[in-house]
């Protein structure tokens, strides 16, 4: 496992009781070939399948680097269940994303207080025209469902008490990346923008920037903007400005 190009994911580990109980509560059904190597759920049936045909496509994050080796994908019922059962603690941070369990890295100060200042930014300015999500779900398929660290959502008078809000419920994604860089570039933009999400920030806390995306196409944002200095505006509310160098705390 340690040789895979692609190990710096910080992939959810199963113990064998962990794996017994996903077996018993038919959350992995009962005739689902995969096994528990070093705490990840292989599908035996796509390992079969990648030797004889040598495909890669559909099997997951790994499918380029490792297609010979792929995880079991768990959707997003089967990730709720895993909750609810207490197969997943009450406090773990992870996320579902194509199918894989990822586990979030810890938020230190620095990442917790740009989160703080953009959220009380958001509320004052958005009042009742947006209600701001930190660090909940957003369900932007069958198999991911990704925790942004703030989403600002269309209004709803239930607050989306009865289902998690989509990428159509969607006026602002923030991710905010201390330690976690590479993986919301290569992972979380592409998965936002082939999704529809209509504006993302990225903001890089140690490179003192913040990156805002929209139009998304195919995958990838047609606008991309790199912003050190100067005021933030958001598409869905352009009166609001955002002094970078106070978000950052400079």
């Amino acid at each position: 496992m340690s040789a895979n190009s692609d190990n710096w994911l910080l992939r959810h580990r199963f113990d064998v009781d962990a794996y017994s109980r996903l077996r018993e509560m038919g959350i992995l059904p009962a005739d689902a070939h995969v096994e528990l190597i070093e705490g990840e759920v292989m599908d035996m049936t796509q390992i079969d399948s990648a030797d004889h045909h040598g495909a890669a496509e559909g099997l997951g994050l790994n499918a380029a680097a490792d297609s010979w080796l792929p995880r079991h994908r768990f959707d997003v019922d089967a990730f709720h269940r895993m909750s609810e059962t207490g197969i997943l603690a009450p406090d773990a941070r992870v996320e579902l994303i194509h199918g894989e369990m990822l586990d979030m890295a810890p938020i230190g100060s620095r990442h917790a207080a740009v989160v703080n200042r953009l959220n009380s930014c958001l509320v004052k300015a958005f009042g009742a025209h947006g209600i701001v999500s930190v660090q909940h779900p957003l369900r932007l398929d069958g198999y991911s469902l990704p925790q942004p660290d703030v989403a600002v959502l269309k209004p709803r008078a239930d607050f989306y008490e009865t289902r998690h809000p989509t990428a159509e419920d969607v006026l602002l994604v923030v991710e905010v990346s201390d330690t976690t860089l590479r993986y919301d570039r290569q992972i979380k933009v592409p998965l936002y923008a082939a999704r529809g999400v209509t504006e993302l920030w990225l903001i890089d806390v140690a490179g003192k920037q913040v990156l805002v995306m929209r139009e998304p196409l195919r995958g990838q944002y047609r606008s991309s903007t790199v912003n050190n200095s100067g005021m933030l505006q958001i598409a869905a509310l352009p009166q609001l400005s955002i002094d970078v160098a106070w978000l950052l705390g400079q």
